[in-house]
């Protein structure tokens, strides 16, 4: 009898439902999302709705509707706003896969770091608050700037930088100041850390050994850019020093949080006190940084993510490295709020040396209402450099070249 698999989703299912069908070859499924993903799954599999899936108690009962038609075989919840609900129902219908333990390590910024401090893993002095009228508080104890956000949330939505107390003014009189005050969590305020660059780390685990890691630099970092100017991420030599001593970063951050299996995407920050961890999370990443995998070491991360909910047991193949030591460089295109009246197309930007692959996300007459996420773009371009001396002449060759402009 195929397993039933119970998916716990928020978002567009499209690249999960496809590296399902890969990864086992018959299966029923159910479904827990919210109202607005509902219409993006087939008619023919059911579908429970919650208010939110980072709701537990409404994710339980509905999850317990679905047993009660067909008992659970195995629970997928793959994305960053499913991983502590995931994790919970794991522990409670005692099934295979990430408890809400390390589920909750791995989701809750507050558990992690504490964690984190406790192992000896070098991070940002923080304090977790229990509201966002206490961030002044913890200035008083840490000095401005700070970098406040919720300790469950997903990527960078509602992080803030605040660099002195009016700052903090105005985030609580604005709409960003009561988003972070309804997220419904505690919230970290941490020192924040000038850095000479922020960088990222993306695994893949299996029975608590690395099967894979590579190391990427964002071309600048994340909080000193903005939606409006090209952004991105190359991947950096196999023997780059700075990589080396993040993959053993990376493999001493997974071990203190008890990952057995999974896929990790962590951030850290280059600075002059020397390298510290941001966070890590246990799901692929976003961003095109998935993609740039694919292109650089034909491993994807998404698929393994699968393979491992499905059948923890059955040893990944990982395919072996490449001896050539290309860059692959993954830009983001601006953004800005408004209808697009021109933009530039993918034929216009493939003529850049090194261009491999366009991926345009908007076109003439959409309207862009909503920028403020930290990958915000309107489509992304991925390069395959010799080295790092080709890097800044190609991005402003993209840069030269994109268009964009918005009806005012």
């Amino acid at each position: 009898m195929p397993p039933h698999i119970l998916f716990l989703h928020h978002g567009d299912p499209e690249v999960i439902l496809k590296c399902l069908e890969k990864s086992i070859e018959s299966f029923e499924l159910s479904v827990i999302t919210e109202k607005i993903f509902v219409d993006l799954y087939p008619a023919t599999v059911p579908v429970e709705v919650v208010e939110s899936v980072r709701d537990m108690s409404g994710v339980r009962k509905s999850a317990l509707k679905v047993a009660s038609r067909h008992p659970i075989d195995i629970i997928l919840s793959p994305s960053e706003r499913c991983l502590q609900a995931g994790g919970y129902l794991r522990s409670f219908f005692a099934l295979p896969g990430m408890g809400y333990e390390i589920a909750n390590l791995f989701s809750n910024k507050a558990a992690m770091k504490v964690r984190m401090r406790e192992s000896g893993i070098p991070i940002a002095d923080f304090r977790v608050i229990q509201s966002i009228e206490h961030v002044e508080s913890a200035a008083y104890e840490m000095k401005w700037p700070l970098v406040v956000k919720p300790a469950v949330g997903q990527g960078c939505m509602d992080t803030h930088l605040l660099r002195n107390i009016r700052d903090f003014k105005n985030l609580l009189s604005s709409e960003d100041g009561k988003a972070l005050a309804e997220n419904d969590s505690p919230i970290i305020a941490e020192r924040f850390m000038p850095m000479n660059s922020e960088l990222h780390c993306d695994g893949i685990v299996q029975n608590g050994e690395i099967k894979f890691a590579s190391v990427s630099e964002y071309l600048k970092p994340i909080m000193e850019t903005s939606p409006d100017g090209l952004r991105g991420t190359y991947t950096l030599e196999k023997d780059e020093p700075l990589g080396i001593l993040i993959k053993e970063m990376h493999e001493k951050t997974v071990k203190s949080l008890g990952l057995f299996n999974g896929v990790t995407h962590m951030e850290i920050f280059n600075t002059e006190e020397g390298l510290i961890v941001g966070e890590i999370s246990c799901r692929p990443p976003g961003a095109g940084v998935t993609d740039s995998m694919i292109l650089k070491f034909g491993v994807n991360q998404w698929q393994a993510c699968i393979d491992l909910a499905v059948n923890e047991r059955k040893l990944l193949q990982i395919p072996q490295q490449p001896e050539n030591d290309d860059l692959i460089v993954n830009l983001w295109l601006p953004a800005a709020l408004g209808k697009i009246k021109k933009i530039s197309t993918d034929q216009d930007l493939m003529g850049v040396p090194g261009v491999i692959r366009v991926d345009m996300f908007a076109r003439p007459g959409d309207v862009l209402d909503n920028v403020s996420w930290s990958s915000a773009t309107t489509g992304r371009v991925f390069l395959r450099l010799r080295d790092r001396s080709q890097l800044k002449d190609r991005c402003n060759q993209v840069s030269n070249i994109f268009d964009l402009e918005i009806e005012l």
